[in-house]
């Protein structure tokens, strides 16, 4: 063993292993071996995977050779999109395109059927209203009927009605009659802010849809508050 002086061992060479710039030191010879890169398991020698339309998706296997066959299929899908292209339009690879009419129809809420009421079949008794709620015009046996328009001719009518029966009432004292009035006003008040809110530029939606279903409904309990007015107002004694 060779010795410094006389005593001591002499010192390993120092290694460094990062650089003044603070990179690790790396020997020449190892940068070129790094510099082959491997091609990942699988892969295809003629690079092929070049034309996969995604870096996902697998190529196929089979080298495909043209015939003369190729020019009678006009779609670039399957037997099932060609089919579906002679029967209804355009196919582009896996998207059908399949026109309905003139073009593409926007879904349309189904209204609902127009059903006789009958309180006595109702599955809920408590929607009925009753004398003690000051509701119980709810139960009112008439059939229902669509509002006439939101034009104002809905409104109109319930007015008309409701001076009718002020008019042919009279004998039954203002109290009375005012209670049996108020559902019928408070009804005809929802439905006069529907058919102004039609009128001055409602939601396109709202004014399709919602505004028609809401003023048949208002329109509905107005008629049967009227018929309830009615029939407590005919038991009235003169």
């Amino acid at each position: 063993m060779p010795l410094g002086r006389v005593g001591a061992p002499a010192s390993a060479p120092r290694v460094l292993l990062y650089g003044r710039d603070g990179r690790p030191r790396v020997p020449d010879d190892l940068g070129n071996a790094l510099a082959v890169a491997a091609r990942p398991p699988g892969s295809l020698p003629d690079g092929r995977e070049a034309g996969a339309r995604g870096p996902f998706d697998r190529v196929n296997p089979v080298d495909y050779q043209a015939t003369r066959f190729d020019q009678a299929w006009r779609g670039k899908g399957t037997a099932g999109d060609v089919a579906l292209e002679n029967a209804h339009g355009s196919v582009t690879g896996a998207a059908v395109t399949i026109p309905l009419g003139d073009g593409d129809q926007p879904a349309r809420a189904r209204p609902p059927p127009s059903v006789r009421f009958n309180p006595a079949l109702h599955e809920r008794v408590a929607d009925l209203g009753s004398e003690a709620t000051g509701d119980a015009y709810k139960a009112a046996p008439i059939a229902d009927e669509p509002a006439p328009g939101l034009d104002g001719a809905a409104s109109r009518i319930v007015r008309e009605q409701l001076a009718a029966l002020e008019r042919d009432f009279p004998h039954c004292g203002a109290l009375p009659t005012a209670a049996l009035m108020r559902p019928v006003r408070l009804h005809l008040a929802q439905l006069e802010r529907i058919e102004h809110a039609f009128a001055h530029g409602a939601d396109p939606v709202r004014a399709e849809h919602l505004l028609p279903r809401e003023a048949d409904a208002a329109y509905m309990l107005a008629r049967r508050a009227l018929w309830y007015a009615r029939q407590k107002l005919a038991q009235c004694s003169r």
